[in-house]
């Protein structure tokens, strides 16, 4: 066995036997958790530890057995190797990742193994930084810390966890234009759902969009500690929020839709395919539109599917918005037809849906 993992196999041991210790007089099922929790993080922080110094040892084995002259990116040759150190913040606790760094005179360092291993920049793990991330989507911040604390053997400051995020989202664009280059694949249901929504959410006044921070500047309240009738606070920026899948028909009579006992007796419903769903505090709603129908076309280019389009965005861009069919259940009528009536009608702004779907279609 590699002596770099004698430690991690020695915790091995201790926990086993301590264990075996407590056979005799049993605690309750609680405790042993908590104990195995608790050693458990430290038990595979050291697996993690041993495995990179083995990592560590063969690099340097490798370099005093046949030396070669490191060249980075920028094309200069690093023929100078030092070992060098660093922290890595995992879900198992703090881990110290050592490697050779190649340099030379005006040119920073290269670090081959750090490559390998793929590190990330900062000194929390991918790993780490995916909890947070997931974390974040569901919750606040402060609960994330919480959560990351209770579910990790590490703590992430809130400032940190701010910034993971940040740097999560800014490649949420770029995943989606990636994936769509690499598809081709063109939907064979009989429908093309497409949907878009909003959610505001309460921004800083800086942060307002400029339509909303004039009217927040602008705005008097006639009491000081609420809102009479007809007053807005002007603190919400609208997310715009759209989602475009395929789905097959299913037909169905009305009475099969009403009657609960006809209603039973139906096979289930077919399920949506190829669902993305995605949302933008950044983007205006057109934009987001125009992003939603350009989704659209990929998936139908020859236009032979029937469009379904459903909105609740009350936005001058949805009237020009998709095309042709604009299917709605009887069990939803009566929440979604006001909503509809503005949006897939364009009756605010007298525009003709069909003309103006076709312009979108064919623009």
């Amino acid at each position: 066995m590699s002596r770099s993992y004698e430690e991690a196999m020695r915790k091995a041991n201790e926990i086993r036997e301590e264990l075996i210790r407590r056979e005799d007089n049993p605690p309750q099922a609680w405790e042993i958790e908590q104990f195995l929790e608790k050693t458990g993080w430290e038990l595979l922080r050291t697996f993690l530890q041993g495995f990179l110094d083995n990592l560590a040892a063969k690099e340097l084995a490798a370099k005093q057995k046949v030396p070669v002259d490191v060249v980075g990116s920028d094309g200069i040759s690093r023929p100078y190797a030092r070992g060098r150190s660093r922290t890595v913040m995992t879900p198992f606790e703090e881990v110290a990742s050592n490697r050779l760094g190649y340099s030379a005179p005006d040119a920073t360092s290269v670090f081959p193994l750090d490559k390998k291993l793929n590190w990330p920049q900062r000194i929390y793990s991918h790993a780490m930084q995916d909890r947070v991330a997931l974390e974040v989507a569901d919750d606040s911040y402060e609960k994330t810390v919480k959560q990351i604390d209770l579910r990790t053997g590490e703590h992430v400051p809130k400032r940190q966890a701010e910034v993971v995020a940040r740097e999560y989202a800014q490649d949420f664009d770029g995943f989606y234009r990636q994936r769509q280059a690499s598809e081709q694949s063109q939907a064979k249901e009989d429908f093309l759902v497409l949907t878009l929504d909003g959610k505001g959410v309460v921004m800083l006044h800086e942060d307002l969009r400029e339509e909303t921070r004039r009217r927040a500047e602008e705005s008097v309240h006639k009491l000081e500690t609420r809102l009479s009738a007809g007053e807005k606070y002007n603190r919400k920026r609208m997310a715009t929020v759209a989602a475009v899948y395929s789905v097959d028909a299913f037909p169905r009579a009305p009475e099969e839709i009403m009657d609960k006992e006809a209603h039973k007796q139906l096979p289930p419903a077919p399920k949506p395919v190829d669902k993305r769903v995605w949302a933008s505090l950044e983007h205006s709603p057109a934009e987001v539109l125009d992003e939603m129908v350009a989704e659209g076309k990929r998936r139908d280019p020859t236009g032979k599917l029937k469009w379904s389009f459903w909105s609740t965005v009350r936005t001058n861009s949805c009237a020009r918005s998709t095309r042709q069919s604009s299917a709605i259940r009887y069990r939803h009528w009566c929440s979604w037809i006001l909503c509809t009536y503005w949006t897939t009608y364009g009756m605010r702004r007298g525009v003709s849906t069909s003309k103006a779907i076709q312009q979108r279609k064919s623009g």
